[in-house]
């Protein structure tokens, strides 16, 4: 089964976001909720999983505890729900 344009472009963000995470942070985060936004759109339920656990990552290293913590925590019961 070959991937949706919108998956390969959720796919691209989380990339791109992950590349420059380290110079341009804030530019990730939007990055990340771009792509969490096309996720959830889209209904893609792993792929919501995977930008709600790299946000989380993301809003821990701005010391945005309580968000990183809430993105973290709803990414487990995503992949607890895919078994994943």
């Amino acid at each position: 089964m070959s991937k949706s344009i919108t998956e390969n472009k959720i796919n691209e963000l989380l990339t791109l976001a992950h590349e420059i995470r380290i110079n341009n942070l804030s530019k990730s985060i939007k990055l990340g909720e771009e792509a969490l936004h096309l996720s959830r759109q889209e209904n893609r339920m792993a792929l919501v999983a995977k930008c709600l656990c790299q946000l989380s990552l993301y809003y821990m290293i701005t010391g945005e505890i309580e968000k990183s913590t809430s993105y973290s925590n709803e990414a487990l019961i995503y992949y607890e729900s895919l078994s994943d």
